[in-house]
């Protein structure tokens, strides 16, 4: 059997290899996963490894990654797919595969497996699932208000869940607010949001984030991130297609409708020369953000 695991959802896919691989050590007890690097390990290794178990008929596990990073494996790796044997279990795992390739279209026919980003809806239901997994309560709204914190990002979420169950199997709201550690995007997010709509409150966060030990030349950075995103979402027939994350999507599209085109556009254009001087000239940089946030209001 070949299975291929891809997509964008490196979370998913991990969580899919792994238990593929607990699946099958609990069906054979005594037999070794063998694991092979593309960028690292000779394409012979892993037909040898592959040859060696048809010729014994052992049952064996064969795990695959990053092929997408050694193009002469590839027309090789199509020949060597028809030869598995049924002894052979082969995973492919690798997150960025070309689907221009000939190797790609051969991959298809396999046991395929795309994990892609999941969009808000998706993203709370598996907060939920993965709450009550671990032992836990949550309810949907408080499930959004953790999303709200923590960001869309999976490993992160997960780990989060972990510290909240443990510390309390019911989540709500205030131990989220306790607990949980804000994701930094989201909190540039919300600086940048306030920002639109209050100046003194946006200084005295700025101020706050400053205090707490962040690097003014981060902030600025990451600034710069945000504002180029709702310039991409707010320009796009369909952002969808930018390979932003939907939740990030989602979060940004009201900020993006708010603000006028060429305000915005004079704003980055700021920040640009803002991150320039911080870099070349020996103005106080939290002094340039201070400014360039204040442009947002």
């Amino acid at each position: 059997m070949i299975v291929t695991l891809s997509g964008d959802n490196t979370y998913m896919a991990q969580q899919a290899l792994r238990q593929l691989v607990d699946k099958y050590q609990q069906k054979y007890s005594q037999a070794n996963a063998m694991y092979f690097d593309a960028e690292e390990d000779k394409f012979e290794e892993l037909e040898q490894a592959i040859s060696s178990n048809s010729l014994f008929a052992q049952s064996s596990l064969v795990i695959l990654r990053h092929i997408s990073a050694k193009k002469e494996y590839w027309d090789k790796l199509v020949d060597l797919l028809d030869e598995v044997p049924e002894s052979t279990v082969l995973i492919i795992f690798d997150l960025n595969l070309d689907k221009r390739t000939k190797l790609f279209k051969r991959l298809k026919k396999t046991n395929f497996k795309e994990f892609k980003s999941l969009d808000p809806i998706q993203l709370k239901k598996w907060v939920i699932r993965e709450v009550e997994k671990r032992g836990g309560e949550i309810s949907s709204s408080i499930a959004t208000d953790l999303i709200d914190k923590v960001g869309d990002d999976q490993w992160t979420l997960s780990n989060e869940i972990d510290k909240l169950v443990l510390y309390s199997p019911k989540i709500t709201k205030e131990t989220i607010e306790e607990i949980a550690s804000e994701h930094i995007n989201d909190t540039i997010f919300q600086l940048l949001d306030i920002s639109m709509k209050d100046r003194q409150k946006t200084l005295d966060r700025y101020n706050r984030l400053i205090q707490s030990g962040m690097d003014a030349q981060y902030i600025l950075t990451m600034i710069l991130w945000q504002l180029n995103n709702i310039l991409l979402i707010k320009s796009a027939k369909d952002p969808s297609n930018l390979g932003i994350s939907p939740f990030v999507i989602q979060k940004t599209r009201p900020m993006a409708d708010r603000i006028d085109q060429k305000k915005l556009m004079n704003i980055i254009q700021y920040a640009l020369e803002a991150d320039t001087k911080s870099k070349t000239t020996s103005i106080d940089t939290k002094q340039l953000v201070e400014q360039l946030l204040s442009r947002l209001s």
